[in-house]
Formats: structure tokens, sequence, C-alpha cells
């Protein structure tokens, strides 16, 4: 997993924006499987993930609240049922590094912006 190139990205203060491109731009059903270092987040199971809070030109957006991660490590599974994204591991950011970031399906890398994760799906 690597974090690549400077954040130019300003989330509003106490959110965490991931955003996530599938190369089909097929979303349905996809979600994302948080928690924190002390356990699970109220509301958020498996079969509940956190599901995308909206769509733009790179993909689909999910928003967190940053006081669910009290140590700013944002552990994570981008999932659709038991398929799981980014080879099927546990994936984690810290969000003091970078509070929004841009994954791009089928890859490990995290990255900390858009153009980084651009040139990446190509």
């Amino acid at each position: 997993m690597a974090i690549v190139t400077p954040a130019f990205a300003d989330p509003a203060p106490g959110t965490i924006v991931v955003h996530y491109k599938r190369k089909d731009n097929k979303y349905d059903g996809w979600g994302m499987h948080i928690w924190s270092s002390r356990g699970e987040i109220p509301g958020v199971k498996w079969n509940t993930p956190v599901m995308p809070s909206g769509k733009d030109d790179f993909g689909v957006i999910f928003t967190l609240k940053q006081n669910l991660f009290p140590d700013d490590k944002v552990n994570y599974i981008l999932h659709k049922g038991e398929s799981k994204d980014q080879g099927g591991k546990d994936m984690f950011f810290i969000a003091k590094e970078a509070r929004e970031v841009w994954i791009v399906s089928g890859s490990r890398d995290i990255h900390i912006s858009k153009e980084a994760a651009l040139a990446a799906a190509r």
C-alpha cells in the first residue's frame, strides 16, 4: 500500500472524504466497511456498510465523521457482499495525514490527489 503525491483537497472540518473509482462504473451495492482501532463503529456492520454519500466525475464519494476514528486511523474494506476490492485486504490510512483520499478499484494504493489516482487508473 502506498500513499503518493501531496494533498490538495480540504474537506470540511471534522470530515473525511473517500473517493472511489471503479473501471466498470458499476457502484450498485458497493459499500465501505469501517472500524476504528477501538473496534466497531455504531451502526456499521458487514451487512450494513457505509454507502456512498454522492457521486462526482471520479466515481462515488463516502463521507465519514473524523471523530469516529479517535486515533485518526481509518480502517476500511470496500466491498459488495463478499466481493472485496483492493485485493480483499484490510486497508487503512491516517486521517491527520490525509482527510481526503482517492482509491481506484483493483489497486491497493491510496492516493491523496485526484490527479495521481487518475494517472494510476490509466
